[in-house]
């Protein structure tokens, strides 16, 4: 690899990898001290443009090769590895904690008089959302066939 082939895959890569994170950033928005406009002008921009523009200039940069070997490694980690009992039992733990704790938390809130601050309120159920969707992961990717087989209607006997 030519020293002009390993520039343009890392600022392919930077670029991909700055797409990928660029919706956290979103997050630290409202906490700066812009008008409200341009918050919602800023968020939606972190959240909804951005993120594609610079994945597909990523890509442009780092070429068909590199992101098909990005791919591969992809779904050899996290869909297509088999699962172990042991974390099989791990993720279905984490996805029904997480759907239990968030019921309970959010009758907690509403029904008891401790002054909590929204804030708080979101930064612990979001919390908990992102364990639930972690936990899918955690299952592989043979779980979600099992999960699409619910919604699929099979007519036998």
């Amino acid at each position: 690899m030519n020293i002009r082939q390993k520039i343009k895959f890392y600022v392919g890569m930077t670029l991909f990898c700055l797409g990928l994170f660029l919706p956290l950033l979103a997050l630290i928005v409202p906490f700066l001290g812009f008008p409200l406009l341009v918050k919602v002008l800023l968020s939606s921009i972190l959240v909804v443009g951005g993120p594609e523009v610079f994945m597909v200039m990523g890509v442009v940069f780092a070429g068909k090769p590199t992101i098909d070997f990005i791919k591969a490694k992809f779904k050899s980690l996290l869909l297509f590895k088999p699962v172990s009992r042991t974390r099989h039992y791990i993720g279905i733990s984490c996805l029904l904690l997480s759907i239990i704790a968030s019921w309970v938390l959010m009758y907690y809130f509403v029904l008891t008089e401790i002054p909590i601050k929204e804030e708080v309120k979101l930064l612990c159920l979001g919390s908990i959302d992102f364990i639930f969707v972690i936990s899918f992961f955690i299952l592989g990717g043979p779980f979600f066939q099992k999960i699409a087989n619910l919604f699929t209607w099979n007519q036998t006997g």
